[in-house]
């Protein structure tokens, strides 16, 4: 089949149009209900659908727009949500914003919502009215509203089958399939979205405009022998894909969750070379999370070695580090990352004495450790909100520099942990060994280097310098730590 663009943009008669503002405004919404009472709380929720936040995006359309069709009901609330997301469509930010969908993409905000009229109206058709009936139910006051203002809906949805993204064509297309329902009043419309429709069918996406717009020139008794000639049998009931009924906004895909964090805390693109991959037009979606972690943390300490951008980096890892929306594990991740970045110099130097560590960049990894001593008090004031995981991370990194202050902070933020975890355990062994290197007592860290260091690990050359040496063996225990607690938390449920 060949591929044809769709007729252009279609006009109704103009009449008064009011903008969204004035529906918000002029709507007793106090008197209204949805499906979990009264609809006063919609409001403040419909004017966040053009919110800069693309999470706030989500939360507001997924709320409203699911609160007011549950379970294919129509509710008092229903219509007028629905002229307010028709006239809403002519804003040109809808063209531009995204949501985040149940699939983890990211389609156009206009997109979304004009695939949500489409699917009230299937719920307000003459065909769902004509089962109802048979079953003994008429027609009810909510569902006459909503039938009464297909017109409006029909001609704000006609506005953009000639829209400049296909997919939104499309979607107004096969919205307005559904809107039109053949009604006598609408015949002209019924030829012009019949050719669009045909036409929409030869271009062959696979997508559920297809299914939906066969659907209607079925129902339509269209001559579609040729169309239908190797289509497999279909369902004649819409099925709309609803990617605006996100039902847990925090089981997101990782990379969607590092992409929301960072944006917000930067509120722009961030310039770090690291997060092009995250912001790239069109987005990388199908990660896994286990290729999107080890991508991401490579592109930012690659191979355990730093280079002239590694410092770039560090602000990304931060962020990710002190969101909660992030989970306990990749906020681990993140705090090791940076002391994995802080300490590379003398733990590579430990690594190799008396040779020269290769692939060394001295002027890279001192601008790289300089970073994160930056961020050190923003990271080490989360501690009381942090897990127990986290928090060895954290004291860790606080040891990197220490100062007059380290020693008795980390001792009463430690005590617990001394009490819990006797010496001889992996958790005990490494809180002792912080709070040794916290002291900046020489005697006590070359007595817990070699120590630790006989019982446990690989050892280093006595000749490296000693902090060096203990960077070397700490970053080692904080690794086995991680894994005795992650062991801990499961255990306990």
């Amino acid at each position: 089949m060949t591929i044809q663009e769709p007729n252009p943009a279609m006009t109704l008669p103009p009449d008064e149009r009011p903008t969204p503002d004035a529906i918000l405004m002029q709507t007793k919404w106090s008197d209204l209900e949805h499906a979990r009472g009264c609809a006063d709380d919609l409001p403040r929720e419909l004017r966040r659908f053009l919110d800069n936040n693309i999470m706030a995006r989500t939360y507001a359309v997924a709320e409203c727009l699911e609160v007011v069709s549950h379970q294919n009901s129509i509710y008092q609330a229903t219509t007028p949500v629905a002229l307010y997301v028709a006239a809403l469509l002519a804003d040109p930010r809808t063209g531009a914003l995204e949501i985040i969908s149940r699939d983890g993409k990211l389609p156009l905000l206009r997109e979304v919502l004009i695939d949500w009229l489409g699917w009230i109206a299937a719920d307000a058709s003459d065909e769902v009215l004509a089962i109802s009936r048979r079953h003994g139910f008429g027609e009810y006051p909510a569902q006459t509203i909503l039938r009464a203002a297909r017109p409006a809906l029909l001609r704000a949805v006609l506005a953009f089958t000639g829209d400049p993204q296909p997919i939104v064509r499309r979607a107004a297309a096969t919205a307005a399939l559904h809107i039109v329902d053949v009604p006598e009043g609408y015949r002209e419309h019924h030829d012009q979205l019949r050719q669009l429709a045909i036409k929409m069918l030869e271009a062959e996406t696979g997508s559920y405009c297809d299914d939906e717009t066969l659907n209607s020139l079925n129902d339509w008794c269209a001559a579609l022998d040729e169309l239908q000639a190797d289509e497999p049998p279909r369902s004649s009931r819409y099925h709309f894909p609803r990617r605006w009924a996100y039902e847990d906004l925090n089981d997101l895909p990782l990379w969607l969750v590092f992409r929301t964090v960072i944006a917000e805390r930067f509120q722009t693109v961030p310039e770090a070379p690291q997060a092009k991959p995250l912001f790239a037009d069109p987005p990388r979606v199908g990660w896994d999370d286990r290729g999107f972690l080890r991508d991401f943390y490579n592109d930012i300490l690659h191979q355990d070695t730093c280079d002239p951008h590694t410092a770039d980096g560090v602000p990304l890892l931060v962020a990710i580090a002190v969101d909660d929306r992030v989970p306990p594990q990749q906020r681990f991740d993140a705090v090791e990352l940076l002391f994995d970045i802080a300490t590379v110099s003398g733990r590579h130097e430990a690594e190799s004495w008396p040779n020269t560590p290769p692939h060394a960049d001295p002027r890279s990894e001192e601008k790289a450790s300089a970073a994160v001593q930056a961020y050190l008090p923003e990271l080490l004031a989360r501690w009381n909100s942090e897990c127990p995981a986290v928090q060895m991370a954290l004291a860790a990194l606080a040891v990197v520099s220490p100062t007059a202050r380290t020693a008795p902070a980390l001792t009463a933020r430690l005590k617990r942990y001394l009490d819990q975890h006797p010496a001889g355990t992996d958790a005990g062994d490494f809180t002792r060994f912080v709070l040794d290197l916290a002291s900046d007592d020489e005697h006590r860290i070359v007595d817990s280097v070699e120590t630790l260091t006989d019982a446990y690990w690989r050892g280093t050359s006595r000749e490296a310098p000693l902090r060096s040496r203990a960077f070397h063996l700490l970053e080692q225990m904080l690794t086995k730590v991680k894994r005795q607690l992650t062991a801990e938390a499961i255990a306990r449920g």
